[in-house]
């Protein structure tokens, strides 16, 4: 439930894990703090079951630019998805028909038919992916940012909304000036390491709090609902993958 009222709250430390938000806490931090964020459209597409077995995912390593796309059995239906196209960070993103329009067109290399015409659903979420930090640019420094900027402008815009590619998808933990614990960037599957690199760092700001009925376990911890049976298929040889596609063609 949302308040107006404001309290006060004390602790020893603040963690800001706020996602593609990150940087909005940051600023009332440090209203001069560099941004770090950077939106990355994901987008992603609920076909019927029939395009997926069971058990049994795909990848396409690399599409014709250069993307990773998956193919994976989800709640009796297939779920198929990319990234990496730039997005304006905000609460409710679209998926746009370009976006379907292109997922679908790839996945038509693979699959019979007009399938975007079987899209079932179709739904956007913005991933945060963490800029590095700027550095003082000498005057040879300048010039080479002047002439990245003109080379952008040749690529054109189509180029420029895609270039989230070059960013990493790794997590960083920063301390600002004022003791404040960020969390920037990182994904879903390695959530775990997050969050230990992030609990050790407030105990490297604080040992006081660290004793040995707090060190971490997850890394011991089975996660849910994992077996070895999902495992060997995650680990399907890609001989197997392009024999599956050739036979569903």
């Amino acid at each position: 439930m949302c308040i107006r009222d404001r309290f006060t709250i004390k602790a020893k430390t603040v963690i800001n894990c706020a996602g593609p938000f990150a940087d909005n806490i940051r600023l009332m931090d440090d209203p001069k703090v560099e941004k770090r964020i950077v939106g990355s459209r994901g987008v992603h597409l609920i076909l019927p079951h029939s395009y997926t077995s069971s058990n049994l995912g795909v990848l396409i390593p690399k599409t014709s630019d250069g993307r990773i796309m998956f193919i994976l059995p989800y709640q009796g239906s297939t779920i198929a998805g990319t990234t990496d196209h730039k997005h304006e960070i905000e609460n409710n993103p679209i998926a746009p028909e370009s976006d379907i329009k292109e997922i679908a067109e790839v996945l038509d290399i693979y699959f019979k038919g007009d399938v975007q015409k079987s899209v079932m659903a179709a739904w956007c979420g913005i991933r945060p992916l963490v800029e590095a930090k700027t550095k003082p640019k000498t005057s040879f420094g300048l010039k080479i940012e002047s002439f990245k900027n003109s080379l952008f402008k040749v690529i054109g815009k189509k180029q420029k909304e895609s270039a989230t590619k070059a960013l990493t998808r790794s997590h960083e933990v920063e301390v600002s000036k004022s003791g404040l614990i960020s969390l920037l960037g990182g994904k879903w599957t390695a959530y775990r390491k997050m969050g230990e690199d992030t609990v050790d760092q407030i105990f490297a700001e604080h040992p006081e709090l660290k004793t040995n009925e707090n060190e971490s376990v997850s890394r011991n911890v089975r996660l849910i609902a994992v077996s070895y049976t999902h495992l060997r298929a995650h680990e399907t040889s890609l001989h197997l993958v392009c024999r599956l596609l050739l036979e569903n063609k």
